[in-house]
């Protein structure tokens, strides 16, 4: 879902009020204001000479636009002032009270990714750019992208083995993405055959290689992951040994080595509610895992890359970004970027983050502004009809 109130098209300053009531009160601002001025723009050309001046919406709209900057203006600062630890900003001994993390971008072809002969190269990939990203200094955390795994990892003990043989001597965590498969032995499918799930999962790796956490996907891509029609069989998309994904289940934060991580998986992070709810299980700071190796254009790259920032604001959380062909990065809880990597190229970036535990009136009240401008427009059309009525 693409809003007027995206990063995009906002000012740092006016998005800040995001963490009061969401992307929806940054976007009411943007198309408030710009009502105003197209109202002014007909009333000022040729098409319109009678009537009075907007100068009472003139007004109206210039102080939402002072106030808007007003308390952006305050929010930054305070963050600014907050020292390093929130800002990302990380120097000298600043260093040591914040979690130096790495996020590495392979950008593989799309195509070679899902062939199982070519699982190892693609490991191979990740891994020496693994390493690179720690010549000047171990990170304690690696951020690899969705599916930067296409192998069953909790079935691989001999690729586990090749990922601990980097991690171990780094003392670093891997969070990355895999499918995962279950077989759930209770329940016979048709055909007397145990019934088999998959799941595109998160996974939260110890330096040697053993599985701390994982998180599956809840929600969904239709068509991409799952077919909404199931008897169109032969309509389905294949990943490789994968057919089709299942939605999973709530799990807590992965217990990461900076605090607890809320995973959203590609394009959970456009969402607001579902990031919400990762704050509301207790995560310290946001990933997002993403798969944007199908993305045609930059200009479509960056703004799936705008779009995702958002919610470091909403929520005033770290944002860490792993894509598969980029742009991955760093936001932070002020939504100023602060490392990134350029879109389909191979490299890594590197930053420090913090975990925080403070929670905006948005995480805990949610979408109260959005839903109080539809019962207004609601009432309003309710009052203009029964008037209509009366008239007639």
């Amino acid at each position: 879902p693409t809003l007027a109130g995206m990063l995009h098209y906002a000012p740092l300053a006016v998005s800040q009020v995001a963490d009061l009531a969401g992307v929806y009160a940054v976007s009411f601002v943007v198309v408030a204001v710009n009502v105003v001025l197209a109202e002014c723009w007909l009333h000022f050309s040729h098409r319109r000479t009678r009537g009075a001046a907007p100068r009472r919406e003139l007004l109206t709209a210039g102080l939402l636009v002072a106030a808007t900057i007003g308390y952006g203006l305050v929010r930054l600062d305070a963050i600014d002032n907050a020292g390093p630890m929130a800002t990302g900003h990380l120097k000298g001994s600043d260093v040591a009270r914040g979690t130096p993390i790495a996020i590495v971008q392979g950008n593989l072809d799309l195509g070679s990714r899902w062939s199982p002969e070519l699982y190892g190269r693609n490991l191979d990939v990740y891994l020496e750019l693994t390493e690179q990203s720690a010549s000047s200094a171990p990170p304690r955390i690696v951020f690899w992208p969705e599916n930067a795994m296409t192998f069953f990892v909790d079935q691989e003990p001999i690729y586990r083995a090749a990922i601990a043989h980097i991690l171990s001597p780094l003392g670093a965590q891997l969070v990355a993405g895999a499918p995962r498969q279950e077989v759930r032995r209770g329940g016979v499918a048709a055909g007397g055959r145990a019934e088999t799930r998959y799941y595109n999962s998160a996974f939260l790796l110890s330096p040697e290689g053993e599985i701390l956490g994982r998180y599956d996907k809840q929600h969904l891509l239709p068509f991409a992951e799952y077919f909404p029609l199931e008897k169109l069989d032969f309509m389905k998309r294949s990943f490789g040994r994968v057919r089709e994904f299942s939605p999973g289940r709530a799990t807590p934060p992965l217990p990461s080595a900076a605090g607890g991580a809320g995973v959203v998986i590609c394009n959970e992070a456009m969402f607001p509610r579902v990031a919400r709810k990762r704050v509301a299980a207790g995560a310290a700071y946001l990933v997002n895992l993403a798969n944007d190796s199908w993305i045609p254009s930059r200009e479509f790259a960056e703004h799936q890359f705008d779009m995702i920032s958002m919610r470091a604001i909403e929520l005033r959380r770290f944002l860490v970004r792993a894509s598969t062909s980029g742009p991955s990065g760093v936001i932070s809880p002020a939504g100023r970027v602060l490392v990134r990597t350029e879109p389909f190229r191979r490299g890594f970036v590197r930053a420090s983050i913090a975990p925080r535990s403070d929670r905006t009136l948005y995480a805990i009240a949610g979408d109260w502004f959005a839903w109080l401008c539809v019962a207004i427009a609601l009432s309003a059309a309710g009052f203009a009809a029964a008037t209509w009525r009366r008239r007639k």
